[in-house]
């Protein structure tokens, strides 16, 4: 028991103190402004391919990215921005797996999304989002619930 308190106090301490605190503030800055070009861009073309669901989905990253980008600036808190951003792409990643958006190819994101958290925003969000997106793979794929997914993956 002593070693699982250990483990969760090691995941609650923030490695970002100090100048690795603010250098880490304006990389997550600039993220998130690459971020907001890049889906108001895919906003753009999905409007034109007249997708409705990655229509729907790239204007709610770009005003989650947004808001994320504003509340840093205004608050320098970064627990706040990586909680919401977070939360973002779990409710927008689940929905695409359960639904299989993008013919089943969205599933591929439960894969890649942990270890971009990991790498960019940060290690313990990356291994949370990982648990989940593994938790939920497993609760698909080999619990009877597997009949509510929309998409026959093989």
């Amino acid at each position: 028991m002593d070693t699982l308190r250990e483990i969760l106090e090691i995941l609650r301490t923030d490695i970002y103190v100090g100048k690795n605190k603010a250098a880490n503030i304006r990389i997550m800055e600039k993220m998130l402004l690459i971020l907001m070009s890049i889906t108001a861009v895919m906003s753009l073309i999905n409007l034109t391919e007249s997708s409705v669901i990655l229509e729907v989905t790239s204007l709610i990253l770009f005003i989650g990215f947004t808001i994320c980008f504003v509340l840093l600036k205004k608050y320098e808190n970064r627990r706040i921005v990586i909680l919401l951003f977070s939360l973002i792409m779990v409710v927008i990643f689940t929905y695409y797996f359960i639904f299989g958006s993008s013919n089943g190819f969205a599933c591929l994101w439960l894969i890649v999304f942990p270890y971009a958290a990991m790498s960019v925003i940060d290690l313990k969000w990356g291994l949370y989002s990982s648990a989940y997106f593994f938790l939920l793979s497993v609760f698909f794929f080999w619990t009877p619930a597997k009949q509510f997914l929309q998409y026959e993956y093989s």
